[in-house]
């Protein structure tokens, strides 16, 4: 009986474990697709992004694979965002974001040019972290960029 208690509780602890892990990732994605349906546009966690992504690199580090995108019209306009990862290798690996739109911009007024980089590339023009800081952007902070990228577009009134 001591011996079925010995294994018995550290795996319940470890399916607990497990099962909470799955169901808070769930719930991520979920809130995630609501909030970009009610916005009109696609979510999508995983699978070929729909533009091509400018090359990223960070010293010796370079971008290796892209995840969790969202992509649609925003103001009248296409934009694309997703979370990317560079490097390779236990303890080199950094997940972080881009947002692009599909537009020529002129001066972004209130971007922090410190912290991120216009890059154009297809016509799109991507807005590529300067350098890695961890951690990826939540959607609520991508729509937040659209919005920025959006208004450095002259004559956006005119789409809409």
């Amino acid at each position: 009986m001591a011996g079925l208690l010995v294994v018995g509780i550290p795996f319940l602890v470890v399916c607990v474990v497990v099962a909470s892990f799955i169901m808070l990732s769930t719930l991520s994605n979920r809130r995630n697709v609501q909030f970009a349906a009610a916005r009109g546009v696609t979510y999508e966690k995983h699978g070929k992004t729909p533009i091509a992504v400018p090359k990223v690199v960070y010293g010796q580090r370079d971008l290796n694979e892209t995840s969790s995108f969202l992509y649609g019209p925003w103001h009248g306009v296409d934009c694309f965002a997703c979370d990317f990862r560079i490097g390779w290798g236990r303890g080199s690996v950094e997940w972080l974001s881009m947002v692009a739109i599909h537009a020529e911009l002129q001066a972004v007024s209130g971007l922090d040019l410190k912290r991120w980089v216009l890059t154009p590339l297809n016509g799109w023009t991507f807005l590529v972290p300067r350098e890695p800081k961890g951690g990826t952007l939540k959607i609520k902070k991508v729509i937040e960029l659209w919005d920025l990228l959006a208004a450095a577009i002259p004559n956006i009134d005119q789409r809409e």
